[in-house]
């Protein structure tokens, strides 16, 4: 006695080649084994169900783009400042501690109001 015939619905048509590298494939392979699957039941089962990059546009007025892009351009310079004075031989004090700070402060601001 042979094994019972698929549905229609279930069976597979079409065919798609994908190369993968030894590498690639072993980890595909172990992965499989782990998930009690087929390889090619798990590389469907990630196909359907798999993570799904998003992308997201942010919407903005012109005046808080102008807004950002001066905030940006500011803590650039003060970065670029404490930069030159390191790389002239500066040393680092408590003043130079207090502005790395504040700038870092200042650029997590910014990114709280982003969100």
């Amino acid at each position: 006695m042979g094994r019972p015939k698929k549905k229609k619905a279930d069976m597979k048509e079409h065919i798609v080649t994908v190369r993968f590298s030894e590498k690639e494939y072993q980890k595909i392979k172990s992965d499989s084994l782990k998930a009690g699957l087929s390889i090619s039941d798990y590389i469907r089962n990630q196909i359907r169900k798999g993570k799904v990059i998003a992308k997201y546009e942010i919407v903005t007025n012109d005046e808080t783009k102008t807004k950002l892009a001066e905030e940006y351009h500011k803590i650039g310079i003060n970065l670029n400042q404490i930069a030159h004075h390191l790389n002239n031989g500066g040393i680092v004090n408590d003043r130079l501690i207090s502005a790395i700070k504040k700038n870092i402060s200042e650029l997590s601001k910014l990114r709280r109001e982003l969100k």
